[in-house]
């Protein structure tokens, strides 16, 4: 009997250190995780006493499951605790192994998703017409530079004289600037002012006004200038990731940025695409992955927007058998603690003959 006796209690012994050590680091993935999940709504302190709360409130359903008869009587409960810890566990496992990843996958795509604006704006918004007639004046009007540059006349010879007809018939409001300046001294304060006046008659051109070329100009500049800021947002991310820097909220409000930006510029391009190629431009980048991770209402979001990821399906299946298994590990220690005490004596039988003795 004794030797029967030492080996349950080495089994009950052995059961409590093994249950101890899953829920510690049960504790740990639930901490993490819904800590994380909730840290850039609710603040630090406020997450992690709900992570806590959250962690004491699984540990205490897996336990009660355990010593009650496990699942069989218990599937309701278990489905709470599914509900509670599958979700922490699962965001920790995601953030912790796949995280950055997520994070890089993302900001590549958003970088690509401009790139693609960016061209399609250098490929359709074009007038060969327009851009011909800028490509003139603005030839004109380095010629008349250099030419007040010649320090023979400085401006004021017959070529100088050549080049201003040549501005008058393209640029009707274009004139010459009154008063002579053969003092050559002043022609690089002279030159600026003839830059100005021709930049402010090219934009009032018949031909630029009749097909609305300064708005598509200006959209495909800020097109040009999205993409440039949307590379620099590329470099500082991807560097804040190599750095370790927090992802939930470091990283994604950059990445959130670039998504403002992109919509913001998306809109200001499409109506002046053809139709066609309107339904070829996504109106804004899709970052569900980014915005699911760590979010506890876009928990389901995350799973779809993974599902060809086969890690993705081993971290769902661990965080539903890690349940399964801790609340076997306190069943069986449960179990094995109950056949470790002594059995109890039964009452002994009053005697009918009165003992002296006793």
């Amino acid at each position: 009997m004794s030797t029967a006796n030492s080996e349950t209690n080495r089994k009950h012994i052995g059961y409590m250190l093994v249950t101890g050590l899953i829920a510690l680091l049960y504790s740990a993935l639930l901490l993490h995780g819904y800590f994380n999940l909730l840290i850039s709504k609710w603040g630090g302190v406020a997450s992690g006493l709900f992570a806590l709360f959250v962690t004491i409130l699984a540990l205490i359903l897996a336990g009660f499951i355990g010593q009650h008869d496990g699942l069989r009587r218990n599937k309701v409960l278990f489905v709470v605790l599914l509900l509670v810890s599958a979700v922490g566990v699962f965001n920790s496992l995601m953030l912790t192994a796949q995280g950055e990843q997520i994070f890089r996958d993302e900001t590549e795509r958003a970088a690509t998703e401009f790139q693609n604006l960016s061209q399609t704006a250098n490929k359709h918004l074009l007038n060969e017409q327009a851009d011909g007639f800028i490509s003139e004046v603005n030839s004109l009007k380095q010629a008349l530079a250099q030419e007040m540059r010649n320090p023979v006349n400085c401006g004021e010879g017959p070529a100088a004289a050549n080049i201003m007809a040549q501005l008058k018939a393209k640029l009707p409001t274009f004139t010459k600037l009154s008063g002579g300046f053969k003092d050559c001294a002043k022609v690089e304060k002279i030159i600026p002012m003839y830059d100005a006046q021709i930049d402010k008659a090219l934009w009032s051109a018949p031909i630029l006004v009749s097909s609305h070329y300064q708005d598509i100009y200006a959209a495909k500049q800020k097109v040009l200038a999205a993409e440039k800021q949307s590379n620099q947002y590329v470099g500082e991310i991807m560097a804040d990731i190599q750095a370790g820097e927090n992802l939930l909220t470091v990283v994604r409000p950059k990445l959130e940025i670039m998504s403002l930006n992109y919509r913001q510029t998306a809109q200001e391009l499409l109506p002046f695409l053809p139709k066609e190629v309107q339904s070829s431009v996504h109106p804004q980048l899709d970052l569900t992955a980014v915005r699911s991770l760590g979010d506890p209402i876009k928990f389901v979001n995350l799973i779809i927007s993974r599902l060809s990821d086969p890690l993705t399906w081993v971290f769902l299946i661990v965080a539903l058998l890690l349940d399964s298994l801790l609340v076997w590990l306190f069943f069986q220690t449960h179990s094995a603690g109950k056949n470790t005490r002594p059995a109890r004596k039964s009452p002994e039988a009053p005697s009918l003959v009165n003992n002296p003795w006793k």
